[in-house]
């Protein structure tokens, strides 16, 4: 038996529901955003987060939605626009240890062909994603393609402990090309850096690497 919940926000544009299954674990947290091309909602959203949601009352969390904003960190290579309300949404995301379940680079507003649809989760729910992809099946004529998400949230003996990388199985070309593509280049002069914007840095820089390690190093 699976029961729904809505969890009130007081932010236009975001809706989000608790999802409780029979296999007594902590409910998901499934977050949807819409965040305007001339609003920033990022921000706001940001703080909500920090100061009133609980997230560690829940198991898996998915963030998802259409942020319209631009990034190399999951546009298409050559697509170079870089949006600086991406960077706000990256530090969000990091601070409650929220990474991409959609691929970088799958398009998902063909008509720029461009990634402004995200899905961001935890380990949990990347753990239990079995499928994150564009659904062609079920486009319903928008200019947005639609992204279907499967989480397998049944319980497995060989879940409770998380496999290790193999790293004598890393793709070491991969790896090299991932990194060089996502590591973001430095937007300030150094010579007026901040500490709070070289704290920043050094968490994209993170965030960059540990995107390029799961994808070009199996689990053991």
């Amino acid at each position: 038996m699976t029961a729904f919940a809505p969890v009130p926000t007081p932010l236009h544009d975001i809706t989000a529901i608790a999802v409780n299954t029979n296999n007594n674990d902590k409910p998901t947290l499934i977050v949807n955003i819409y965040n305007p091309q001339d609003e920033d909602l990022i921000t706001p959203m940001q703080e909500y987060l920090r100061t009133h949601l609980r997230l560690r009352k829940y198991g898996n969390i998915i963030i998802a939605g259409n942020f319209n904003l631009h990034s190399p960190l999951w546009n298409p290579t050559g697509y170079n626009r870089h949006d600086r309300q991406a960077d706000h949404l990256v530090t969000m995301m990091a601070e409650h240890w929220l990474w991409p379940l959609l691929h970088p680079g799958t398009i998902t507003f063909p008509r720029a062909g461009t990634v402004i649809d995200l899905v961001w989760g935890n380990e949990k729910a990347e753990k239990v994603t079995t499928k994150c992809r564009i659904a062609e099946d079920n486009d319903q004529a928008s200019d947005h393609l639609p992204i279907e998400i499967h989480l397998d949230t049944q319980p497995h003996q060989e879940d409770r402990i998380p496999p290790t990388f193999n790293y004598a199985r890393t793709d070491w070309k991969l790896l090299e090309t991932l990194i060089s593509r996502y590591v973001p280049k430095m937007a300030i002069d150094p010579s007026k850096a901040t500490p709070a914007s070289i704290d920043k840095y050094t968490r994209d820089i993170a965030s960059a690497i540990q995107q390029a390690i799961k994808e070009s190093t199996p689990r053991k």
